[in-house]
Parts: structure tokens; C-alpha cells; sequence
């Protein structure tokens, strides 16, 4: 993941797009980039950084999580930081 930024409260937060590019990894791994997949993945990860104690910064829905996991995955920008 990319350089993380204090959210307050002693939490580092964490930007919706960089657990997409990770889901797209993962997707690949398995071979499987269903709407549900995707769902089942990200939930995982919120989950789990999450119970680590990292700040999520997110405001999409399950439907636009698929559709831009899918649009990483096809245009191969997993390792594309955007200029940051």
C-alpha cells in the first residue's frame, strides 16, 4: 500500500481505491472477478484493517466496488498510483 496518513486518534487511513487495486490482485489469483467475489474480498479487508486498527476512507457501494475492481483489472493499472 501506499504512504499512509494520520486520521486522528493515533489511526492511519486507508483509501478505498488502494483495497480495490488489492482486491483486483486477488481476483486474479483466483480467476473469479464476480460481483459477489468482489463483495466477499472487500468486505474481508475492511474487516480486517479494520480490527487493526486503520481508518477507512470509503463511500461506495458494493455495485460501484465490482465495477471499479473490474475496470482495474481489465485496464492493468493494479500498480498505477495516480501521480501520488
Amino acid at each position: 500500500m501506499k504512504r499512509l496518513r494520520k486520521a486522528g486518534l493515533g489511526k492511519f487511513q486507508v483509501e478505498m481505491g488502494e483495497i480495490q487495486k488489492a482486491v483486483a490482485k486477488e481476483c486474479l489469483i483466483y480467476n473469479d472477478t464476480s460481483k459477489k467475489r468482489i463483495t466477499e474480498i472487500t468486505r474481508a479487508y475492511i474487516r480486517e484493517l479494520k480490527r487493526d486498527g486503520f481508518y477507512i476512507v470509503h463511500s461506495r457501494t458494493e455495485k460501484s466496488n465490482a465495477v471499479r475492481v473490474n475496470y482495474f483489472i481489465e485496464n492493468g493499472t493494479l500498480n498505477n498510483t495516480n501521480g501520488r
